[in-house]
């Protein structure tokens, strides 16, 4: 489209030898996205860098410790072994610490006695009830349909207990991944990993099926959409299905990716 306002006329000399040059045209092609600029993010664009902590450390401290220098603050101190019970008990399990495991952390003289409290909350149940309702926020998941009608699912809570599950038995988070996206194709004979598949249903859905077959597949497409969406925003931070109708405004995603994951999950079908 033509520029809001006319170039300079330093540009418009520019493109005027060009043209009288011959116009010669290199060829390679034209990447868009090789470099970021004022309206779309290219490769380069900072969320799609790998992080590095200014600090020379690995752990997750070093990229607080930047920022608390570069406004003058440090950590807060210590909290005393009352308020640490009730933070990690809260923080871990969403409950409050009983009083009687209060007394018992505040008698408890060992080295290890704040090792030892990690490790029992992180031992309780309570601990993936907990933790697994952020993901499942992540994963969409209710157990209806949603929509006018709002239909019942009545097996939907076995995704659910396998998110628990996974919390509380520590599966590892390239695994519990894998299985999302794919657990029916890893392991087709083991029924946790094909219930872990709940994850790209887990979504509203509108199970009206419409009159007409160009309804339908306009439904289908639909649906399709919001898989690659969760997918994408859950596992890769981007919205992908944006790009469902054209090249991304603002990521450096093609209409391309978009359909070329949706052809990775079109396999998907609702049972």
């Amino acid at each position: 489209m033509p520029p809001k306002k006319p170039l300079p006329e330093k540009e418009r000399l520019l493109l005027k030898s060009w043209i009288e040059s011959g116009a010669k045209w290199g060829s390679d092609p034209i990447d868009p996205y090789r470099y970021s600029t004022a309206v779309r993010a290219g490769y380069d664009w900072w969320s799609l860098q790998p992080l590095k902590p200014a600090v020379d450390t690995n752990r997750m401290d070093g990229f607080l410790l930047t920022k608390l220098k570069q406004h003058k603050l440090d950590f807060s101190p210590p909290a005393d072994r009352r308020v640490l019970i009730r933070r990690l008990t809260f923080d871990l399990t969403g409950l409050p610490p009983p009083p009687v495991e209060i007394d018992a952390f505040l008698k408890d003289d060992s080295p290890q006695a704040y090792e030892k409290l990690v490790e029992r909350l992180l031992d309780s149940p309570h601990y993936g009830e907990r933790w697994a309702r952020h993901w499942l926020d992540v994963a969409h998941f209710g157990e209806s349909d949603g929509f006018e009608f709002d239909k019942m699912r009545p097996n939907a809570w076995r995704y659910r207990d396998w998110v628990i599950e996974a919390f509380n038995r520590d599966l590892p988070y390239d695994e519990f991944v894998r299985l999302q996206i794919a657990g029916d194709v890893i392991k087709p004979n083991a029924p946790d990993a094909v219930v872990a598949t709940g994850f790209l249903v887990g979504g509203a859905f509108d199970g009206l099926l419409p009159a007409g077959d160009a309804m339908r597949q306009i439904m289908r497409q639909d649906e399709l959409e919001d898989i690659v969406g969760l997918v994408s925003q859950s596992f890769l931070g981007l919205t992908v299905h944006c790009a469902r109708c054209h090249d991304h405004k603002f990521d450096p995603i093609r209409a391309t990716d978009y359909y070329s994951l949706a052809a990775a999950l079109s396999g998907v079908k609702r049972g």
